[in-house]
């Protein structure tokens, strides 16, 4: 029915049931259970009234934030490292699922993608204004990442090069120039 949005307030729905339902529904929620139970404790103590604690998940509403809105995020806070899938599951009130699910249908790839993509276009960013100067560890550090191992994996997966190699091509150009 066009205009309706339908859902399911559990707790912990069961991997079986998320996938049974998961296109008769229009959007999805998660709660924090201290603010599922002060959502209880407010109707009880205005109204006298005690209702099943998963029928409180829907007063805070439905909140159906599409990737547009992950991805500005995603640009605003990449240096953040700390940001990843569960970071993005907090901020916009959804589940691992919603947030790759919404991410994917719009991009065709997952948040993590975009995330380490933002952060590696920086690095290479940061190579360049730098001159080369900057240290690997230095830029990895300033673009979100906090692992040597890692940083040069992602960006050896991106650019088909390790972030050392990149930036003595960028030492190169500059004693040519």
């Amino acid at each position: 029915m066009p205009g309706c949005v339908y859902g399911v307030g559990v707790g912990r729905p069961s991997g079986f049931v998320g996938d049974m339902m998961e296109s008769m529904l229009s959007g999805e929620m998660t709660i924090e259970d201290a603010k599922l139970y002060e959502y209880l404790r407010d109707l009880w103590n205005s109204e006298g009234i005690f209702i099943e604690p998963s029928a409180c998940a829907a007063f805070q509403g439905v909140f159906m934030t599409g990737s547009k809105e992950m991805q500005e995020y995603i640009d605003q806070h990449y240096t953040d490292a700390l940001l990843n899938v569960e970071s993005l599951c907090r901020v916009f009130n959804r589940a691992p699922s919603g947030v790759n699910k919404a991410f994917r249908d719009s991009t065709g790839h997952g948040p993590l993608t975009y995330i380490n993509y933002r952060r590696i276009q920086e690095a290479k960013r940061i190579f360049v204004e730098s001159k080369g100067s900057m240290t690997t560890s230095e830029v990895l550090q300033k673009v979100g990442f906090t692992n040597l191992n890692t940083f040069t994996r992602v960006f050896k997966k991106t650019e088909g090069i390790t972030p050392g190699q990149f930036r003595n091509t960028v030492l190169q150009a500059n004693e040519l120039a």
